[in-house]
């Protein structure tokens, strides 16, 4: 499952950020894991919740894995 947010950063941490959509629907976004069991979160995906403001309009594309992928 995929889809694109657009909507306001409610809250952030170092690896998760809240955005509430147009529609009021608040949810918890984590980047993607990346290298396996001695990886970490995606580093373009940190630095952008890096950047990112509280109350600042921003736009995300997300997905979903299942178990099995």
């Amino acid at each position: 499952k995929e889809g694109v947010t657009e909507g306001i950063v409610a809250d952030k941490g170092e690896d998760w950020i809240d955005i509430e959509g147009v529609d009021g629907t608040l949810n918890r976004y984590r980047p993607q894991w990346e290298g396996g069991q001695d990886g970490g979160p995606d580093k373009e995906a940190l630095e952008a919740i890096a950047k990112a403001e509280p109350g600042q309009m921003v736009k995300i594309t997300w997905y979903t894995m299942s178990a099995c992928d």
